[in-house]
């Protein structure tokens, strides 16, 4: 299944709503549309992975490097709603000690 998002951008944040695998097939246009949405900058990159069945390595790389330009910017990239298998591999990289974690977007924004 290919990689699809879509955004909501919002005030307060700019939501992705990814869907697919994010893995080497996937990764560059991964990358390049988050690249693409934050041109106009956001403090807080929400990325919710509920509809993510499989994260690879070269996904993991886009993560990094779309949290390092976030920070570059004095913004954060946070996770939501991430699907069981994902968030193993999140947890067994340890992406999830500089990756808060929110149970569903809904919660990361403040309702509920």
């Amino acid at each position: 299944m290919p990689i699809s998002i879509r955004f909501d951008r919002r005030p307060e944040a700019l939501v992705a709503l990814v869907s697919g695998r994010l893995d080497s097939s996937a990764a560059q246009q991964f990358q390049d549309e988050l690249t693409a949405a934050l041109k106009t900058p956001s403090p807080r990159l929400l990325l919710d992975l509920a509809e993510v069945a499989f994260i690879a390595s070269a996904g993991l790389r886009v993560l990094l490097y779309v949290a390092k330009q976030q920070k570059a910017h004095d913004g954060t990239v946070e996770l939501c709603a991430v699907a069981p298998d994902v968030l193993q591999v999140i947890r067994i990289s340890g992406f999830d000690r500089f990756l808060p974690l929110h149970p569903t977007t809904g919660a990361a924004l403040g309702f509920g």
